[in-house]
């Protein structure tokens, strides 16, 4: 039986409005690491052809861990030597570097990782997300060689018609051992604006050395 015009255009439009099915691709990407430790790739295609606010997504995700970050230039005392606390730092949190190069904060378009140029761009679409300005306070700003450091292992995007889903797996180093935890966050986009509406812890791990 041969289907009219009519019921193709009403199967067309069913198919649509299925959950899931409007405008769903398959996860792209972003981050990956062949093996645990080993070096970290970047799917630079994919981020040179992205819109803005998938960029913007990703330099908010970058302040929250290193991408195979590269110290540029010296460090710099970032304490008063004065100050009656010091002696609770390790000598590690004296300094900071002046820049630090870091992967996928490049990607995106900012060299420099934390700089204010790139805090500037997150907190220009994320301007009504609270939470998310507070996270920026706490920017990661260490050198992949550095013994306490937070690092990215892989990192993947799903986009639809209504929102953005991000999941991605942060490892966090000291002398000690390893903390790796795996997330899942939705972002929505309305006109010019984002706003992250959902963070979910979905595994940690704890390993000691």
């Amino acid at each position: 039986m041969r289907l009219s015009r009519l019921m193709i255009s009403f199967l067309a439009t069913f198919l649509l409005i299925l959950p899931g099915y409007a405008g769903a691709q398959e996860p792209t990407r972003i981050l990956w690491r062949d093996q645990p430790r080993q070096q970290l790739h970047i799917n630079l295609d994919y981020i040179n052809n992205s819109p803005e606010h998938i960029r913007a997504i990703l330099a908010f995700l970058s302040t929250r861990g290193g991408t195979a970050c590269q110290q540029t230039e010296s460090n710099v005392v970032t304490v008063d030597l004065n100050d009656p606390d010091l002696l609770e730092l390790g000598l590690a949190d004296l300094f900071t570097p002046v820049k630090l190069t870091c992967e996928l904060t490049a990607g995106v378009g900012y060299d420099d990782q934390c700089s204010e140029d790139h805090i500037r761009f997150v907190k220009k679409w994320f301007h009504r997300d609270a939470a998310v300005f507070q996270e920026l306070d706490s920017c990661a700003r260490t050198a992949a060689t550095d013994n306490n450091r937070t690092v990215f292992d892989s990192l993947e995007i799903e986009e639809d018609a209504a929102a953005v889903t991000v999941r991605y797996t942060i490892t966090q180093w000291n002398p000690f051992g390893t903390k790796t935890e795996s997330f899942a966050d939705r972002y929505e986009l309305q006109y010019d604006t984002l706003q992250r509406t959902a963070h979910e812890i979905v595994d940690s791990n704890i390993a000691r050395f």
